[in-house]
């Protein structure tokens, strides 16, 4: 806990600076107890002149995650003559921008903050003892033998009090992708007079131009350590990167901070944040990447530990676990735990869950078999009370004509891009005739006797109409016989098959929702709570 250490005497005049209390409790990536040592503002203080540092601090500086009584600062410290040594910056708050009234940190008028090599010298400092919805000034300075060197200057600001009848202004920001694409939206955002704002993800986006979704012209993200990264087509003109090492990911974290109109906003607004999938890999779930498609297993816990400690580091995030450091050894996802809520008076709780660690997988399988049947008669029948018109025969393709047909696209599963594993139990007929029709001779006749049949609901009726793909998987299924699927495996699943929180997360998310007293409960999450329903019947 933190105790109190009268301020020492100072060379400085009382009358041109008042000093106000505040208490830094939790600081640096390593949660340091910094209460206790009582420094700055004694007779030893350095009083060389302040230069310009913008150089050692080339990330500039942000803060984040305000509450009535604290926020998170940040800043990081670049400097070649530290070479792998571990270092310390000293941090300044003010209640003006010109630095003449200081709030007194720790007995003093500043207080040590460490910059440690293993978290890439980043720096975060969760100051205590604050007054709320107050406007404050803060600063990072390097003292080098050669003179003390000063970061840009930050504005942040703290919640108003708890019932408070405050009103607010925020705004909401997600997805920005920083290749081909330029920051507007924050040099519109820079001109307002926000309190916070919200980050709803992809703050990063971990490929350097996936020609599938990202624009490969204009500015791009490149990466120093390309022999660490996921390459694809490699050698060709359409060659690009995937972030694999702990540095690719950083280094996205540095590249995305050189746009002026988001270090501008960073630099005037607090940011209270979650991720969504790219901070890791698109279409993340747990740890699990997507590039192939079911082609070859991406699961990846080490990649996933370097994405959650990159985002440690470079983002201001109070943490619920007091003192909390990143431990790069410990197990994903118990590495790392994001959601936490807040309330800005009597008017706004604002709850931001993690909706990408926990998850199950996609409903879908993208290495679905299209002519696997999930749905048989007798499912539909029971949850249905009726046999839809769509529904289509099925055999026991083991059994069926002694396996014939099995053996047929066993052989031929090579040429048709199947797992002949996935090849097994009730398959659609028709999935198997226009199967047939591709491999050509030598395969056995069509199965047209189809009296007798019984009839159900295969993958390729939900959308699935081609392996290892993300359309009709994790993109662009059929509405009304995917919504039927999902809802008869929740309920065969007791809810496991669409488990997007985990069920610790889950019950903190429903105790802070129906716990809240405010007038407004606002939900932080990453992706779309509703579908985007396209009507292709004519």
């Amino acid at each position: 806990m933190s105790q109190y250490c009268p301020p020492r005497s100072s060379k400085q005049n009382p009358s041109r600076r008042s000093f106000l209390r505040a208490t830094l409790v939790a600081a640096s990536l390593a949660s340091t107890n910094l209460a206790a040592g009582c420094k700055g503002g004694g007779d030893d203080e350095d009083t060389r002149p302040l230069q310009d540092g913008a150089a050692y601090f080339p990330q500039s500086v942000l803060s984040g995650d305000p509450r009535p009584d604290s926020v998170i600062v940040w800043t990081r410290l670049e400097d070649p003559e530290l070479a792998e040594d571990d270092a310390e910056v000293t941090l300044e708050l003010a209640s003006d921008a010109e630095f003449m009234t200081l709030v007194e940190l720790e007995g003093g008028t500043s207080t040590p903050v460490p910059a440690r090599a293993m978290y890439d010298r980043c720096v975060k400092a969760k100051v205590r003892g604050l007054e709320p919805a107050t406007t404050y000034y803060y600063r990072f300075i390097h003292s080098r033998d050669d003179g003390r060197y000063v970061s840009p200057v930050g504005r942040t600001r703290t919640a108003p009090a708890v019932g408070a009848d405050a009103k607010l202004r925020f705004a909401v920001v997600s997805c920005q992708d920083f290749n081909g694409r330029y920051y507007n939206g924050y040099a519109r955002m820079a001109a307002e007079e926000l309190d916070f704002f919200i980050h709803l993800g992809d703050y990063i986006y971990e490929t350097t131009g996936d020609p599938s979704f990202q624009k490969t012209t204009g500015r791009v993200a490149t990466f120093t350590d390309k022999a660490g990264a996921i390459v694809f087509n490699e050698g060709t003109d359409k060659e690009y990167f995937a972030a694999q090492s702990l540095s690719n990911y950083r280094e996205l974290y540095r590249i995305y901070r050189s746009d002026p109109a988001l270090r501008k906003v960073h630099e005037t607004v607090p940011m209270i944040c979650t991720w969504d999938d790219h901070e890791f890999t698109d279409d993340a779930h747990q740890d699990y990447a997507t590039y192939y498609d079911g082609r070859k297993d991406e699961k990846s816990s080490e990649r996933r530990r370097f994405a959650n400690q990159a985002w440690f580091e470079y983002m201001p995030v109070d943490f619920q676990e007091e003192d909390f450091e990143y431990d790069p050894t410990a197990p994903f996802p118990g590495d790392i735990q994001i959601y936490r809520d807040f309330v800005f008076g009597k008017h706004m709780r604002l709850v931001m869950t993690d909706l990408r660690s926990y998850r199950t997988d996609h409903l879908i399988p993208e290495d679905a078999y299209p002519g696997a049947v999930v749905l048989t008669e007798a499912e539909l029948q029971a949850e249905l009370g009726e046999l839809p018109a769509d529904a289509s025969e099925y055999v026991d393709i083991d059994t069926y004509a002694g396996g014939a047909y099995k053996a047929a696209l066993v052989a031929g599963a090579a040429e048709l891009d199947f797992d002949p594993a996935k090849i097994a139990g009730n398959i659609d007929v028709a999935y198997i005739n226009s199967s047939l029709a591709k491999l050509g001779g030598g395969a056995p006749e069509p199965i047209v006797d189809l009296a007798g049949l019984e009839r159900g609901y295969a993958y390729r009726h939900l959308g699935k109409l081609s392996t290892h793909a993300s359309i009709g998987s994790r993109y662009l299924v059929i509405k009304d016989t995917f919504d039927l699927w999902a809802r008869v495996n929740y309920k065969k699943s007791g809810g496991k098959s669409q488990d997007a929180m985990g069920p610790e997360q889950q019950a903190w998310f429903l105790d802070k929702m129906k716990g809240a007293e405010e007038t407004w409960k606002i939900w932080g999450n990453e992706y779309c709570l509703v579908p985007l329903v396209i009507d292709l019947t004519a």
